[in-house]
C-alpha cells in the first residue's frame, strides 16, 4: 500500500494529536509513504505555530523536528 500524508497529517507522527495513533499505524503498516517537498517547511511552520500557541513546549517541538529530519531521506520519503 503506497500512503501519502499532507503536512497537517504527517505532523501527527510527531505530536501527539487526535488520530495520531492511526497515522502512526498506517505509515507504520503501509509499504512505501509519500509527501510532498513543501511539508518540510510545513511541518515545521506547524510545530513553530504550536510553540507560538503554547500547545507543545519548545523542547517538545525540538525533539519533533529532530525525529522528523532523521526520517526524511533525500526528500523522497520515509524509512
Amino acid at each position: 500500500m503506497i500512503t501519502y500524508l499532507d503536512a497537517s497529517a504527517l505532523v501527527k507522527r510527531y505530536v501527539n494529536e487526535q488520530w495520531s495513533d492511526e497515522t502512526i499505524e498506517l505509515t507504520t503498516t503501509a509499504d512505501v509513504v509519500a509527501t510532498s517537498l513543501v511539508s518540510r517547511a510545513e511541518v515545521a511552520a506547524a510545530l513553530a505555530k504550536a510553540v507560538r500557541t503554547k500547545l507543545l513546549s519548545d523542547e517538545d517541538a525540538r525533539k519533533a523536528r529532530r525525529t522528523f529530519a532523521g526520517e526524511w531521506l533525500d526528500r523522497r520519503g520515509f524509512q
